[in-house]
């Protein structure tokens, strides 16, 4: 009877979640994610980027990071950038106030110089792969508890077919991302995975963002050292 009992829980459990999951437009999530981004632009906040990568059967080129950033409007931000190639790790820090970016690396001094927005690169003619197919869903998962906040859960389908011109070999790549927005709009996560097959490479990587609200963050110029 108790095995009856949990195999009806279960059962339960799952058709609770899949209730909750619909199909929905891409205006509809495009609506939602655009406003919910701009909301944070003028808030404090700080967001943290991490990814990973690999190539099935080659672990030296297995590649981590972690970044993360701190927002005071109008015109300040921090960072700190850790990553790790192989066996080789690094650090790079960086505060821009106003027009002022400071930088140093692996815990080195200081350097003070000018931020300047970058310019788009000019395209070059090459070898681009040709998109022979593409299908792209959304879906609405329902609602679960994120950093003690009830969160509406998006998930977006992108799974698209490519022919390289030049080895005519052929890449499908599938990727996942589900996206996390609180009940105020404001988006809180987004979780990233990608999957490319080539022939028999095969390419995992995943890219996770996390924004979190922090009204006390403060940012200010670093000592610089004087270099006698």
């Amino acid at each position: 009877m108790k095995k009856i009992f949990c195999i009806a829980l279960v059962l339960f459990a799952f058709t609770g979640v899949f209730a909750q999951e619909k199909t929905t437009a891409q205006v509809e999530f495009d609506a939602v994610y655009q406003n919910s981004v701009g909301k944070w632009k003028v808030k404090s906040h700080r967001m943290i980027w991490t990814t990973q990568s690999r190539v099935e059967g080659r672990p030296q080129t297995d590649y981590s990071s972690k970044t993360t950033t701190e927002f005071a409007p109008p015109d300040a931000s921090r960072s700190t950038y850790e990553n790790s190639f192989g066996s080789k790790n690094s650090k790079n820090e960086t505060i821009r106030i106003g027009g002022v970016i400071y930088t140093r690396n692996n815990g080195e001094a200081w350097k003070e110089g000018s931020f300047e927005a970058k310019s788009q690169p000019e395209s070059k003619s090459k070898s681009v792969d040709k998109q022979v197919d593409s299908q792209v869903e959304y879906k609405f998962l329902g609602s679960e508890k994120f950093n003690n906040q009830t969160a509406n859960v998006y998930a977006k389908i992108a799974v698209t077919k490519t022919i390289n011109p030049a080895t005519n070999k052929e890449t499908l790549s599938t990727v996942t991302t589900k996206y996390w927005f609180g009940e105020d709009g404001m988006i809180l996560k987004s979780d990233m995975e990608m999957e490319n097959r080539t022939g028999e490479m095969i390419h995992h990587s995943r890219v996770t963002q996390i924004w979190e609200s922090d009204p006390n963050i403060k940012i200010e110029a670093p000592t610089l050292s004087q270099i006698k």
